[in-house]
């Protein structure tokens, strides 16, 4: 008789288990979808000359679309009316390669110029909602509950500085993933004692 409450026991607090991970889930999709709404939203409605340095950021991905190759830097396109005194074309950075995806995508629909600016924003509108899901991921290793978890990526996905950064084309939103998704391998790393796939990651 005590095995079998034990079994059902057991079998009730896995569905327990089962449901309250399935709940988990669905509430971190809904929540990664309204960031997802806001990040657009920025990338929809910035002014591209209120954001900093954009107006020569957004020149890249743009001589890449129209010539189909990476540029020197020296330009004149690239350096007429520089802010810093220098052209982004130097080094074009990873963000903005991506950027020339989305424009290339976004011109099979025939996108005019704002709709190529907002693809090229997309990239970092990925990186945004890129932060909760590692956020959430991390916060599953760092805390023993999982309420604590989708906090603690709530906390770091929806500062309104990390919804800003976005919206408009710039290193800094990839960064954040980047170094979100570097201590996510790092604390996965030292749980599994550096294994192979610790090591590759």
């Amino acid at each position: 008789m005590t095995e079998g409450n034990n079994r059902k026991n057991g079998r009730i607090a896995r569905e327990k288990t089962k449901r309250e991970e399935k709940g988990f889930l669905i509430l971190t999709v809904i929540t990664g979808l309204v960031l997802f709404g806001l990040c657009l939203a920025a990338a929809l409605f910035l002014d591209y000359t209120k954001t900093p340095d954009e107006t020569m950021r957004i020149r890249i991905p743009r001589f890449i679309y129209e010539h189909g190759y990476l540029p020197n830097g020296d330009e004149p396109e690239l350096l007429e009316g520089i802010v810093f005194g220098f052209s982004y074309g130097f080094s074009p950075y990873l963000p903005s390669l991506i950027g020339v995806v989305f424009m290339e995508i976004a011109s099979l629909f025939h996108a005019g110029e704002y709709g190529l600016l907002v693809a090229a924003r997309f990239a970092n509108v990925l990186s945004g909602v890129g932060v909760f899901i590692v956020c959430i991921r991390l916060g599953r290793h760092l805390f023993d509950k999982k309420a604590k978890a989708y906090l603690f990526a709530c906390l770091c996905a929806f500062l309104p500085q990390l919804i800003f950064l976005a919206g408009y084309l710039n290193n800094d939103s990839p960064s954040v993933f980047a170094t979100a998704l570097v201590t996510l391998c790092w604390v996965s790393g030292m749980e599994r004692q550096w294994d192979r796939t610790s090591c590759v990651k």
